[in-house]
């Protein structure tokens, strides 16, 4: 009886070490570290071991025999395309495990290889590394984005700075003048009636909300839009729900008819099982009549898809075994072998269909079914920084120039054709005017200076901005047969951030 209890639990467990265990790369070289000269950050650069695949955003653990036997965290700050493996590391206080890393890294040389006019120091030590890993969700997924807005704060900008290192090498696998004469088409507001018609629109709606505010048809419209957005957020939550009770009755399906020690399922399970699963495919032909088989009519131009003749096929199959097995005396209470695998199938198409019309899901299809630029649409990069430290900026600080500067001898030297495809903002909220002072001085010299301020950003204006930019852009699409892809705005921070900027996004969205 205790093992019936326990042997979920014990089998999650046990694939979860199974996992660990293989994902664990041993004896990975250490291509070179660097570290700043006050010592604040340490940058791990690792031979990529062979089919470890990882996406922006994941996280590894590492783990230093010579130190210690225990796994530390870490995020990787490189390119998912590249060869090498980038861990910036923010060192802790005296007795740390980072500190720990810091003097045995500084300690296998015998001096330093050069020091750099960025306040760097890098040496090229001997020894390896045990990797375990990938781990975590990613910070952004493969649609291809009109624009980026990626926004971290403190340590959070290591995940930005991998997703940034990517964004970079998927451009340079396009023709960058072919590419720019794309973009320059996309946000031309000029051509075209159309284009210049519609931004006029947009204008005078902010015009009339300026002086008739919440009154106003728009605000009235911007209010419907709202509602039946938070109507879409409830359905959406209750789709969830309705997985989780389909999966529930696919395990009740399975288990209570095979009871042991001598056990029959009662009359009461049984009626238990033939109303659950009549309100199943009750709920489940709602669901996916409103999520997926209008879509898939559309997408056939007025004509029944294959997928959606299948469907029908599926729900008439789902009503006629059930009317056969109630009108049977024991198929509920005794079913053979054949019924209950029928009911699994059928139970298991069931939840195909319902994931299919999650969120998540018809956001991939939408996007899959929809033409847009694939490569091109990744037109602009903007990176927001925001941290509280000047020490950290300062340790940062070499590694978002070496970005920088790659960027700019990649994609040209210009300043304005540079900008057209990355933005970079940093914000530092230090109190203390000494550590203002020194970091000044140390941007004076810094191809970053200039993005750089020691202030508080306004985030909800920037994300607003950017889908103004957005309007303007789809405006000026008008006269071509693609269409504009979304926009991005992924963050890495503390919880107060992620309300700004879900905050600011639903207003953007209103636009």
């Amino acid at each position: 009886q205790n093992f019936r209890w326990f042997s979920t639990s014990l089998v999650i467990y046990l694939v979860d070490r199974i996992y660990a265990h293989y994902a664990v790369y041993q004896m990975v070289k250490v291509r070179s570290t660097s570290f700043t000269l006050d010592s604040s950050i340490l940058v791990l650069t690792l031979q990529r071991p062979a089919n470890f695949k990882f996406r922006c955003g994941q996280h590894a653990y590492l783990r230093v025999p010579a130190i210690d036997c225990f796994w530390h965290p870490f995020s990787i700050s490189s390119a998912p395309s590249g060869g090498e493996l980038r861990f910036i590391i923010e060192v802790q206080g005296p007795g740390s495990w980072t500190r720990q890393l810091l003097e045995f890294c500084k300690n296998l040389h015998d001096g330093h290889d050069g020091v750099r006019a960025s306040d760097k120091s890098i040496t090229q030590p001997v020894f390896r590394v045990d990797v375990m890993g990938p781990f975590g969700t990613s910070v952004a997924d493969n649609t291809p984005y009109h624009k980026i807005l990626a926004v971290g704060t403190g340590t959070g900008i290591v995940p930005m700075m991998s997703l940034m290192n990517a964004h970079g090498d998927r451009l340079r696998q396009l023709n960058f003048e072919a590419f720019l004469n794309v973009k320059r088409y996309l946000t031309d507001v000029h051509k075209g009636i159309r284009g210049i018609i519609q931004i006029l629109q947009v204008r005078c709606r902010l015009k009339m909300l300026r002086k008739h505010g919440e009154n106003c048809a728009y605000m009235h419209k911007v209010r419907q839009q709202m509602r039946r957005q938070q109507v879409g957020a409830l359905l959406d939550v209750g789709l969830f729900l309705l997985i989780l009770s389909e999966l529930w009755l696919l395990c009740a399906t399975v288990s209570w008819p095979n009871l042991r020690n001598g056990l029959v399922m009662s009359s009461s399970m049984a009626d238990v099982l033939r109303f659950s699963t009549l309100i199943a495919i009750c709920l489940y032909c709602l669901a996916y009549s409103l999520c997926s088989i209008s879509t898939l009519s559309k997408q056939s131009k007025g004509k029944l898809h294959y997928l959606a003749a299948l469907e029908i096929i599926a729900v008439g199959t789902m009503v006629t075994t059930w009317g056969l097995w109630t009108a049977s005396d024991t198929a509920w209470r005794l079913p053979d072998t054949y019924v209950q695998i029928l009911r699994a199938v059928l139970s298991f198409w069931r939840l195909f269909g319902l994931w299919r019309c999650t969120p998540k899901e018809r956001l991939a299809r939408d996007v899959r079914e929809s033409q847009m630029i694939n490569n091109a649409a990744h037109s602009k990069f903007e990176l927001l920084w925001i941290t509280p430290s000047a020490d950290l900026l300062a340790g940062f600080l070499p590694q978002l120039e070496l970005i920088h500067l790659t960027m700019r001898d990649t994609f040209g030297t210009s300043t304005e054709r540079f900008h057209e495809l990355f933005g970079l903002t940093i914000h530092c909220t230090e109190s203390n005017p000494d550590k203002n002072a020194h970091l000044q001085r140390l941007l004076k010299g810094s191809p970053l200076r200039r993005h750089v301020f020691l202030k508080r950003p306004d985030l909800e204006a920037t994300i607003i901005k950017m889908m103004g930019n957005e309007i303007r852009d789809i405006a000026a699409s008008a006269q071509s047969s693609t269409r504009v892809g979304p926009s991005l705005v992924t963050f890495c921070g503390s919880p107060e951030i992620a309300r700004i900027c879900r905050h600011a996004v639903l207003v953007a969205n209103m636009l």
